[in-house]
């Protein structure tokens, strides 16, 4: 189905980060064409599909100031490769009240779920009991209940091993998000909320999943128009934001490289796993970061570099 693009932001996203708990979406399914004979038919035999992909669903309502105020959070998910960040927000301050982390990423999901069998008919349940344990902690960590909160799920749920497999979007992708590719997913899945799920974005020869929901919310926070985004991590990222839109964007293997050589190279004994948190680098630390970024922009062969790394070791440098 073709739609005109909806003006003004895609209209859930802002809708959930302002009044999420409050929202009813419904959809705008146009008529079915009739067959040779006038009568209409349903799809799939007059079943409902289970995720409709949209890129217009509007709210049914318009919620009012104090019913907004009285349940203002909403749960935001990124589901990564590797990682799985689940956090309670506070809609109206974007102050995160709670998170709950674990390595139950998409891609250890996935092959949790084939080895228990690989029934497509299981597949949401089996992912969502994974959601089930991080969301207990939550209104552990909460002292409240989080029935019935919106939850936005970005990153690789939306891939080919996620929940629901969604296209990506195309760029230029505007930072209100009217350009990205949504799924609504039902309380058949096993969760008691509403779940809005989001997919990732493609140029020419790159994509990306979960780091284009980072950057439009992260500049949104700051009122930027016009920025290059790095996020770093497994793939860092390098975004790039001209008038509002992501143009462009590349992809490093900067976390993947180090992780090889620091478990299957020569380097394994001189490496040290990163701090998890950063806060607790000392100042040898920075000094060392900026030694190998002003390497970096000399042009020096990365291989030789990279082996510069034991014999400095071994010359106490």
């Amino acid at each position: 189905r073709r739609r005109a693009p909806f003006r003004g932001g895609h209209p859930e996203l802002p809708a959930l980060r302002i009044q999420p708990a409050c929202l009813r979406l419904r959809e705008r399914v146009p008529p079915e064409p009739p067959r040779s004979g006038g009568r209409r038919v349903s799809r799939l035999r007059g079943a409902r599909p289970r995720h409709r992909v949209e890129r217009t669903l509007r709210p049914a309502v318009r919620m009012t100031a104090p019913a907004a105020a009285s349940a203002p959070c909403f749960l935001s998910c990124d589901w990564g490769t590797s990682v799985l960040r689940l956090r309670l927000v506070d809609g109206p301050t974007r102050r995160v009240l709670a998170v709950s982390r674990g390595d139950q990423g998409i891609a250890a999901t996935f092959a949790a779920w084939r080895t228990a069998g690989a029934r497509p008919e299981d597949r949401g349940s089996f992912f969502s009991r994974i959601l089930a344990e991080h969301l207990a902690r939550i209104g552990d960590q909460a002292g409240t209940a989080l029935a019935g909160l919106p939850l936005v799920i970005s990153g690789m749920a939306s891939s080919t091993l996620g929940l629901c497999e969604l296209p990506y979007a195309a760029l230029p992708l505007a930072l209100d998000g009217s350009g990205l590719t949504t799924a609504r997913l039902g309380p058949e899945e096993g969760l008691a909320h509403p779940v809005l799920l989001i997919s990732g974005v493609r140029s020419q020869d790159d994509v990306m999943r979960g780091e284009e929901t980072q950057v439009l919310g992260a500049l949104q926070l700051l009122g930027c128009a016009d920025a290059t985004v790095i996020l770093p991590g497994t793939h860092s990222k390098w975004v790039m934001v001209k008038n509002n839109s992501v143009m462009h964007f590349h992809t490093f293997m900067t976390g993947e490289c180090f992780a090889l050589l620091k478990q299957h190279s020569i380097l394994e004994r001189t490496l040290s796993a990163p701090q998890s948190d950063p806060s607790s680098a000392d100042e040898g630390d920075e000094r060392l970061f900026d030694q190998g970024v002003a390497l970096a922009f000399t042009g020096a062969s990365l291989l030789h570099t990279l082996f510069s790394v034991r014999t400095l070791a071994l010359m106490d440098r």
